[in-house]
């Protein structure tokens, strides 16, 4: 029998695999009338029953006081007569300081759903030189990030860090050779905030923001796309690699999983969906790596990649490998030719926020478009600026 109480515990499609169910009798039937597998249908109906019990509403255990948002239940207490019968319940709750991860999830799954997908352009794609890859390279943009020129010299929010992205990147892609690989490098720390909360995941220190949560999670997925897009148009190869940073441990995840779902049936775009602060990518003798910049120094990292099993071979393969890095939003360099790795901080485009304006942290706007040969290394750069009004 289907509970109405349930509903509001329940995603629209977590609602249609819950009601299939009860009214075709088993998971595989409905399965099989909603064009979906049986782990679709068994997911769904335990993410219900399991949001409404953290609620307090679970009536085949005797649960049915339910606590109000932002609370959970804690635990429960029942004490039962001689029969069987609930005598007496003691419910206790507490802020669920967690719950910003499963309304992020429930909004993503319906965003997710609607996403179109993108199939493989019929243009023609220019002729390339196969021996040559450009890496794009963005990092610490901070979507969703509000800077007031007389506080912090500059401005920033959603419309402007749109528009200053689009323009960056059409103009690498103009400037930069005609390889037959590109590389859409985005660093880490792509947006500002991590939940509806506008505050830092680690320490909850409070962020300036510019606009609501939907909006910013619309205008990443819309402006990653765009640039994929743009891209495509150019090389024959486009490789995706959107790395953690430490202002977006989970946007980057669902990230991640959007663009590999919006680009799965365009055989030309890769997107590496593997949810590890670490990533390479081996283009002849050289190795291209990644990694935000939170976790690990410079100095360290050829020492992460050499040793981590799933860079192991790509590491032995390679006659040179490049690190990049951002989070610190200005440019450094180590050469360590002995352990056979370059690593590279990199500036950002953002302007800054409050923050960093009052602790005198001052770096350059820019970014970088580096083109590597197969053998040879890197060979040439593109470097761009924000274009300010």
């Amino acid at each position: 029998m289907i509970d109405e109480n349930l509903k509001k515990f329940a995603t629209p499609r977590q609602w249609e695999c819950y009601v299939a169910y009860h009214r075709e009798g088993s998971q595989r039937l409905a399965a099989k009338t909603l064009n979906v597998s049986k782990g679709v249908i068994a997911d769904s109906i335990k993410a219900i029953k399991t949001k409404a019990a953290s609620a307090g509403y679970a009536p085949e255990y005797d649960m049915n006081q339910e606590v109000p948002e932002p609370f959970y239940v804690r635990g429960v207490s029942t004490n039962y007569d001689a029969d069987g019968n609930v005598r007496q319940q003691w419910v206790k709750s507490q802020i669920d300081q967690d719950r910003r991860w499963q309304d992020m999830l429930d909004q993503l799954e319906e965003r997710t759903s609607r996403l179109h997908i993108l199939k493989p352009s019929q243009a023609r794609v220019r002729a390339a030189d196969s021996d040559l890859c450009n890496l794009h390279i963005l990092t610490d943009y901070h979507l969703g990030m509000l800077a007031w020129p007389p506080e912090t010299g500059e401005a920033w929010d959603t419309e402007i860090a749109s528009q200053v992205w689009i323009d960056a990147f059409a103009e690498m892609i103009d400037r930069s050779p005609k390889a037959e690989t590109g590389i859409f490098l985005q660093l880490g720390d792509f947006l500002h905030y991590d939940s509806k909360k506008p505050v830092t995941p680690a320490s909850g220190h409070h962020l300036d923001s510019d606009s609501r949560p939907g909006k910013v999670v619309g205008a990443a997925l819309d402006l990653c796309a765009s640039i994929i897009s743009m891209m495509l148009k150019k090389y024959p190869k486009v490789e995706i690699m959107v790395m953690e940073g430490n202002h977006d441990e989970y946007s980057s995840i669902w990230l991640r999983q959007c663009l590999a779902q919006i680009f799965k049936e365009n055989d030309r775009a890769n997107v590496q969906n593997i949810d590890f602060p670490y990533a390479a990518y081996l283009h002849g003798k050289v190795m291209i790596a990644a990694h935000h910049g939170h976790k690990r120094k410079m100095k360290s990292l050829p020492e992460v990649f050499a040793s981590e099993p799933r860079f192991r071979e790509m590491w032995g393969n390679a006659a040179m490998t490049y690190v990049h890095v951002g989070h610190l939003h200005h440019t450094s360099e180590i050469k360590s030719e002995g352990g056979g790795a370059t690593v590279e901080m990199h500036n950002t485009l953002a302007a800054r926020d409050a923050y960093a304006t009052e602790g005198g942290w001052v770096s350059e706007r820019k970014t970088n478009c580096i083109t590597y040969h197969k053998t040879e290394g890197e060979i040439s750069r593109v470097t761009v600026r924000p274009k300010l009004q």
